[in-house]
């Protein structure tokens, strides 16, 4: 049987601060087939700290530098592909034709989705009277150039399972 104990938690493999292990029942043979450490809040609140340390960083990161690694993201989740549908197989009980063909290609939609997103962004755009600066330019008549960015903050908490094995 697999183990699953620790949480990757501000770039580092860590063990859970309180977490109760869990065992994960394989729903179409009602059989275990690994186990995890359930998170704590104290599991969740350095999370959540790690990724506000990270922020300002990442968001100072250029677009192109966070389109390759999405790129990259996107590579690993395909070469993973088969592992992933028997991994959802095995958690959900789903079919491995189902999990191969509907579920696994559901996920990498989101991403491929996320990664088409980024390139139809608008992350800057050019405000003011003139289009372009002119050497007699004054402050009212100069265009500006305005990044955007989003201001949200996401994180994705995947459900654990379903609701008959609750």
């Amino acid at each position: 049987m697999k183990s699953y104990l620790r949480h990757y938690i501000d770039g580092a493999w860590t063990d859970s601060d309180g977490g109760t292990r869990h065992a994960v029942i394989d729903p179409a043979t009602e059989q275990p087939v690994s186990e995890i450490t359930l998170g704590s809040r104290a599991d969740v609140d350095a999370a959540v700290a790690a990724a506000r340390r990270a922020f300002p960083a990442f968001a100072a990161t250029p677009v192109a530098e966070r389109a390759a690694l999405l790129d990259r993201i996107i590579a690993g989740y395909q070469a993973r592909a088969a592992d992933l549908a028997q991994a959802i197989s095995e958690e959900m009980g789903a079919p491995i034709g189902f999990a191969a063909a509907a579920q696994v290609p559901a996920g990498l939609g989101h991403l491929i989705g996320a990664r088409k997103a980024m390139d139809e962004f608008v992350w800057e755009e050019r405000v003011g009277r003139a289009s372009h600066p002119r050497p007699n330019a004054t402050a009212a008549t100069r265009a500006r150039v305005v990044p955007r960015f989003s201001s949200a903050r996401a994180a994705r908490v995947r459900p654990w399972r379903t609701a008959r094995s609750r």
